[in-house]
């Protein structure tokens, strides 16, 4: 794709309603795309999108977060490279600071979920820096403060496979847990008797 080197460009411009039109681009045509996936890699893309995830204006962390899942899902060098860029950090620091922006932070906890099914060593890593914790946090926060069934149901199937990956490094905390059974049903949040008895255990 030649239009790589602009669409980056642009991913700098001065005005956030272009860097987010083209971020949704970006994504789009990076879904499922190893060819783009690596173009968009080699054109250095990567950091503007970090740097996006941090804006002050919603609509733009969105479609840097929807650019980056495109970018990061079946590719482990542009996983590489995130980590390196200390993208991780910035996601994990999106969930603590950015909570009325629901919308966003359930694709975060979603992309978490994807790349530890598919990466049990990024798993441990995610782990060791802090995310059961994190995951714990957002369930007590979207069950008691603002009760929004989808992120609870996608931060504890995110739990699930941290706990699955690695059992013995994650220590659950089985009140906030049983709290969120209790608060929406276990039949509204989409886990099975086993995965309960895996998280309430």
């Amino acid at each position: 794709m030649g239009l790589w080197p602009v669409l980056i460009q642009l991913l700098q411009d001065q005005d956030h309603q272009v860097r987010t039109g083209v971020a949704w681009i970006c994504g789009t045509a990076l879904q499922n795309n190893p060819d783009a996936q690596k173009a968009f890699l080699d054109h250095q893309g990567l950091p503007n999108l970090i740097t996006m995830l941090q804006a002050s204006e919603p609509q733009e962390r969105a479609k840097a977060q929807y650019a980056i899942s495109g970018l990061l899902k079946h590719c482990a060098v542009a996983v590489d490279q995130f980590k390196q860029a200390d993208g991780f950090q910035v996601m994990a620091t999106m969930l603590k600071t950015h909570t009325e922006d629901a919308t966003t932070l359930r694709k975060v906890i979603f992309l978490y979920n994807t790349l530890m099914v598919e990466n049990a060593t990024l798993a441990t890593e995610l782990i060791k820096d802090g995310l059961v914790a994190l995951l714990h946090t957002t369930i007590a926060h979207y069950t008691k403060d603002h009760a929004d069934e989808d992120m609870v149901e996608k931060a504890l199937r995110t739990l699930l496979t941290a706990k699955q990956q690695q059992p013995d490094l994650v220590t659950l905390d089985t009140p906030v847990i049983q709290r969120a059974h209790d608060t929406f049903g276990a039949d509204h949040l989409n886990l099975d008797k086993a995965e309960w008895a895996t998280l309430l255990e």
